[in-house]
Formats: C-alpha cells, sequence, structure tokens
C-alpha cells in the first residue's frame, strides 16, 4: 500500500503507540521517521503522504525546521502537531491541529481521519491543475505556470 499518513516522532514507543492506534482505527499505509531531515528525505522519495502527525522536539532536525523546509519546498500535506510543549506558543504555525502530550486517542483519530480527507482532496485539486496547465501550454503554445 501507498504510503498516506508520516509519523515523525523521535520517541520511539511513543511513535509506535501511534502508529497502533492508526491502524486500530482501520489506517495503513503509515510510514515512520525519527527526525525531521529523516521525514523531510522519506517526503521528497515518496510523494504520496497525504498526512503528517509531527512532533516538535526532536533531534537532527525539529518540527519547526521541518515544517518551514517542507512548505518551501511546497509539501502542502495538512500536519497534525503533536507535542509536550506548550501548544499556546505555536499558534502561528500553519498547521491542521495540535494537541498535547499525552493524546486523547478519540480526538486524535478523528482529526487524523478529517486531515487525510482534505489532504486527499488537495492532491486531487492539484493533479487537475497540473493538467489543466499543461493542457493551457499545448494550446496556446506557450510556456504555463509551474507553481502549483
Amino acid at each position: 500500500m501507498t504510503p498516506e499518513i508520516m509519523i515523525v516522532e523521535d520517541d520511539c514507543n511513543y511513535r509506535r503507540m501511534i502508529r497502533k492506534h492508526l491502524e486500530k482505527a482501520g489506517y495503513c499505509g503509515i510510514v515512520e521517521s525519527w527526525n525531521g531531515k529523516d521525514a523531510l528525505e522519506k517526503l521528497r522519495s515518496l510523494g504520496s503522504i497525504k498526512v503528517i502527525v509531527l512532533d516538535i522536539m526532536m533531534p537532527i532536525m525539529d518540527g519547526l525546521e521541518f515544517l518551514r523546509h517542507a512548505r518551501n519546498e511546497e509539501y502542502y500535506a495538512p500536519v497534525i502537531v503533536v507535542t509536550s510543549i506548550d501548544t499556546s506558543k505555536l499558534e502561528s504555525l500553519d498547521v491542521f491541529e495540535m494537541f498535547d502530550k499525552p493524546l486523547n486517542w478519540e480526538n486524535f483519530i478523528r482529526s487524523v481521519s478529517s486531515a487525510l480527507s482534505l489532504g486527499r482532496n488537495r492532491t486531487s485539486v492539484i493533479a487537475g491543475l497540473r493538467r489543466l496547465s499543461s493542457q493551457i501550454e499545448k494550446t496556446l503554445n506557450v510556456p504555463a505556470v509551474r507553481q502549483m
């Protein structure tokens, strides 16, 4: 199955627990990363990720730096932040939702479901815009806008 959900969490036990709850709720196609750098590399290579579950405090590349790089590279999958730091300090982030640890699993799974729907819709819209751009380019014989 093509991965659609990425869990980016340095705590191996918590990452496994998130995965277990997602699988119990019927989600498969899950990929895991233990830091932002590893997650960014996987995001680049997979291209199929529709939702990112992101911790903030991680080694090598933290969640904030990962998010900045991902947005600069035009990855717009909805991001659900799961963190033990005060989320009120993160209110300006461009994320789908934020949760404090420990998670309320019912609310978390509901958020993943909504974010996954949004992520799939974004992917369809972007693919449609790319097809339309290509058709315009062919029809008018001019370069189309490439920022999508």
